[in-house]
């Protein structure tokens, strides 16, 4: 992340749209969580790579790390089938499966980097 560097809201909106697009997501039952990824857009938090396997999402964590979430696939959403129906158990499979840092590193992020993974998981779940 480029420290101080943002993006303007309506560049943020237009690649979250693309992103949605990508995935045929319908957005607007989820605007709450939306806002919080296109504010981390805004501030550089995490940004969109767009290549011809689908969008994947840089996300430059409070402590400086570098997380890299790919494209979903069935293996990924399988790991979500091993952990259960709670919710939440099932964002952090997902997420870590996305990154290949596993569940246990992503339980682990904290504030504005667990709230970036909860929204993110939203869309990708």
């Amino acid at each position: 992340m480029n420290e101080g560097i943002t993006i303007s809201k309506e560049i943020a909106e237009q690649e979250f749209e693309r992103f949605a697009d990508y995935y045929m997501i319908d957005v607007e039952e989820n605007k709450q969580f939306q806002r919080v990824i296109t504010k981390a857009l805004v501030k550089n938090i995490i940004e969109f790579e767009f290549d011809d396997d689908g969008p994947k999402i840089k996300h430059t964590t409070i402590s400086g790390a570098e997380l890299v979430y790919g494209v979903v696939s069935g293996t990924a959403k399988r790991e979500m089938g091993k952990v259960g129906d709670n919710n939440i158990d099932r964002i952090y499979a997902l997420m870590g499966s996305l990154s290949g840092v596993g569940t246990e590193a992503i339980t682990k992020l904290k504030g504005r980097d667990n709230a970036i993974v909860e929204a993110l998981a939203v869309f990708l779940a």
